[in-house]
């Protein structure tokens, strides 16, 4: 039976001149995906190009950004997508050119007023919207959208299938957590404003990634090249959630919080308190994701050992992070007045 190596190299080697490669001396390496194993990612390389492979099983978890992907590769710093690929049984996706850089997290440089600046442009950028014309809702539905259905799809996984390290009691902490963030929302005057903008929904240290040699960092403020990836969940939604994403990444998961006002970012005051609840809900998704990560990566022969471990201590670091914030008096005050 042929393995997924072989598929995509015999793609390859039948599309090399495609893609201007020497089939002869092509070389397939998978990426290991820290955010999780929804879709898969290759580096493509014959020595001379270099090209990134991301494949979806559903073509549609990928198409948004291939129809928008020029202008987000014009406007907002998208590495260029080159061609559209499908590959049949393993699924379609994009090729992308090859970049010389690493995640932030990484590389210990973060672009955050920059990236900052980069998010307001999308966030008042209404030919992007006309184009993604998926109509107004509530601010809330961005909630329930990004966070609210993968808590409970996640914990519904992590209760049937416990990890041997984690407790009952803690899984009965996490769906109070839960359910508690959730009612936040629906309650919350703040949550009923209109989301009419587009977001990119997912802004963390792996999805933000420099240019290393010759790059200086002066505070929040990176002087080189950097592009922002992943944009598979570009949508018309509410722009608090990126800039919730945003403080969370320019703090790290071990800095200190950082305020908006230090990334020059000026907040009116329903915006602040649903960022206040998203960055909550996005330390509560450290834990929880984790755990789904951990379940999933026995799926995963080739990665199981790594991730597990991996997970397992991001897991134990994120829970005792997120109890000190929100479950030690004082508590931070989300509640509707």
């Amino acid at each position: 039976m042929a393995t997924q190596s072989d598929q995509l190299r015999d793609y390859f080697e039948g599309n090399a001149a495609t893609f201007g490669m020497d089939r002869q001396a092509l070389r397939i390496e998978p990426i290991l995906n820290h955010g999780g194993f929804v879709n898969a990612s290759f580096r493509i390389d014959d020595g001379r190009a270099s090209f990134h492979l991301k494949l979806a099983r559903n073509p549609a978890d990928l198409a948004t950004f291939w129809t928008h992907s020029r202008l987000l590769t014009d406007r907002y710093r998208s590495p260029r997508a080159l061609a559209w690929v499908d590959i049949p049984p393993l699924g379609s996706g994009i090729v992308f050119e090859g970049l010389a850089a690493h995640p932030a997290s990484e590389v210990s440089l973060s672009p955050a007023r920059e990236l900052a600046r980069l998010l307001g442009a999308l966030h008042t950028d209404m030919d992007l919207a006309r184009r993604l014309s998926a109509g107004r809702h509530p601010c809330a539905q961005t909630y329930h959208v990004t966070f609210g259905r993968r808590f409970t799809a996640d914990l519904d996984m992590i209760t049937q299938h416990r990890p041997p390290f984690v407790s009952e009691a803690t899984v009965a902490f996490l769906g109070k957590e839960v359910r508690a963030l959730g009612e936040i929302v629906d309650r919350h005057s703040a949550f009923t404003a209109t989301a009419n903008a587009p977001i990119h929904s997912d802004i963390w240290a792996n999805n933000v990634l420099v240019e290393q040699p010759g790059l200086e960092q002066q505070g929040l403020e990176t002087r080189g090249r950097w592009w922002l990836i992943d944009w598979d969940d570009l949508d018309i939604g509410d722009p608090a959630l990126d800039i919730a994403m945003l403080l969370e990444f320019a703090g790290r998961i071990d800095g200190p919080l950082v305020e908006p006002d230090a990334l020059g970012i000026d907040l009116a005051d329903a915006a602040r308190a649903r960022t206040l609840v998203y960055r909550r809900a996005s330390r509560l998704d450290w834990v929880v994701d984790s755990l789904a990560d951990w379940l999933d990566a026995g799926e995963h022969a080739a990665w199981t050992g790594q991730v597990r471990r991996q997970k397992e201590a991001d897991y134990a670091h994120a829970l005792k992070r997120y109890r000190a914030t929100y479950t030690q008096p004082p508590q931070t005050n989300l509640e509707d007045r």
